[in-house]
């Protein structure tokens, strides 16, 4: 198998800088991008999953510091490490102390930059092999409650109970999407009162988890302050300032489209921390997983044999829906891809081996 060459993002305001490091690292097989201050370094680590930071302190528009410090917030599992022409043990001090791998001086020796970069992958490997095993758990979970579980909720409740534990959220829903009322209803909840579950209607492309649903994008929110997609006074609705929304859904064999099933939302992260886009993108995997296990749950409810039906298709069209997702994600790790990939292969021996047995007892 394949590994993943990890990225790296070097920021500073001095060219000669980015310009020896991207052609020294990139020597070493190292995916290599430069930003010229931290301004674009932000927006760069929006959009791509870098595995280290190598930032300067002093530039202009956003310093290093404050870059060390939203990217620990935003995405912890980044390693920064930062390099300063203007070192000071006060300066040393507070970078370790936001999260900081290490504190080098300018003018650096490439081979400390080396080894401080070997040693930030060996403790990202180590973390990815203990968070691969709980997660690779939580899956399996999904996996198994399929073959069993008598209804879609009972799905729903084993969905939102993996779905926070893989992000360490501790509230959240699951609502189903009702296609005669048009409207989501919740399922399953943690951390909401009775009132407010059998209340809650969401009208499909109203609300968060109605837009949500209906663009079949995942949302995530870091600060709810300053999301300015949400409707003036939504705002007021959550008691934390980060959460996730994102759609469950399914595909039709018959013309390929996209079937909406509902919405997994989580909020409030423990230790007041905000999700990261690496919980998107499990949660994502997750809510695909779980609009799977739904489907096959109603082909069963129904009675109905799954082989040579296109039921079955659809569940092969959402399986690999999943799959492309998780390949094509530059956000997921190729850790993570692997394990999500074991997880549909056993789902694809689940229902094949359910058509099986149908198709034995319509011929018995």
């Amino acid at each position: 198998m394949l590994k993943e060459t990890p990225r790296i993002l070097i920021v500073d305001d001095e060219q000669v800088i980015r310009d020896l490091l991207k052609r020294a690292l990139g020597d070493r097989g190292y995916a290599v991008e430069t930003a010229e201050d931290g301004e674009q370094a932000l927006e760069k680590a929006r959009n791509t999953c870098f595995q280290i930071l190598l930032t300067d302190l002093q530039m202009p528009k956003v310093n290093g510091m404050d870059v060390l410090r939203e990217i620990k917030r935003s995405n912890p599992e980044v390693e920064v490490i930062v390099l300063s022409g203007y070192p000071t043990i006060a300066a040393a001090v507070e970078a370790i102390k936001i999260g900081a791998f290490d504190f080098i001086c300018k003018p650096f020796d490439l081979n400390v930059v080396y080894l401080t970069i070997q040693q930030c992958l060996q403790k990202q490997q180590l973390q990815a092999g203990l968070g691969r095993t709980q997660e690779l758990h939580a899956f399996w979970e999904i996996t198994r409650v399929a073959g069993v579980a008598q209804s879609v909720t009972d799905i729903a409740r084993r969905a939102l109970e993996v779905g926070l534990q893989v992000t360490g959220a501790l509230r959240g829903s699951l609502m189903l999407f009702d296609e005669q009322s048009q409207e989501l209803r919740i399922a399953a909840a943690q951390g909401l009162e009775g009132a407010v579950i059998q209340s809650t209607r969401i009208r499909l492309g109203e609300g968060i988890a109605g837009r949500v649903l209906k663009s079949g994008e995942p949302l995530l929110v870091r600060e709810i302050a300053d999301e300015l997609r949400l409707v003036h006074g939504e705002q007021r609705h959550y008691r934390s300032g980060s959460f996730l929304s994102v759609p469950l859904i399914g595909i039709n064999s018959g013309d390929g489209r996209e079937t909406m099933m509902g919405v997994l939302n989580v909020a409030e992260k423990s230790a007041a921390d905000v999700f990261s886009t690496r919980d998107k993108n499990v949660l994502a995997v997750l809510a695909g997983q779980a609009a799977v296990a739904m489907q096959y749950c109603q082909l069963r409810a129904q009675n109905i044999s799954i082989k040579g039906t296109d039921s079955l298709r659809d569940i092969h069209c959402a399986l690999n829906t999943i799959a492309r997702y998780a390949v094509e994600s530059k956000a997921i790790a190729a850790t993570q891809r692997d394990f999500i990939q074991e997880n549909i292969d056993i789902f694809r021996k689940i229902f094949l081996g359910q058509a099986e047995i149908s198709g034995q007892e319509k011929n018995a």
